[in-house]
């Protein structure tokens, strides 16, 4: 008797079904998590505050003491 592959192109395709069927979850899920993390990340880095750019002029002694009161004020 002369034995065949069990199912032949059918079986071939049942299986890449199911291959596919449990790594698109898979994916799906790393994609979602991704997704989240780059969002998480881009709120973090944001502009600093014209508050925090007058310190930093203040620190590197770009402006005066009296420069920087002048100018906080007129931020506030």
């Amino acid at each position: 008797m002369m034995m065949t592959f069990a199912g032949g192109i059918t079986g071939f395709l049942w299986s890449l079904m199911m291959i596919v069927g449990m790594t698109l979850p898979i994916l799906l899920v790393i994609w979602a998590l991704s997704a989240v993390g780059e969002r998480t990340i881009s709120r973090k880095i944001s502009a600093p505050t014209p508050l925090e750019v007058l310190k930093a002029r203040l620190a590197k002694g770009e402006i005066t003491m009296d420069d920087f009161q002048r100018l906080k004020e007129q931020l506030t």
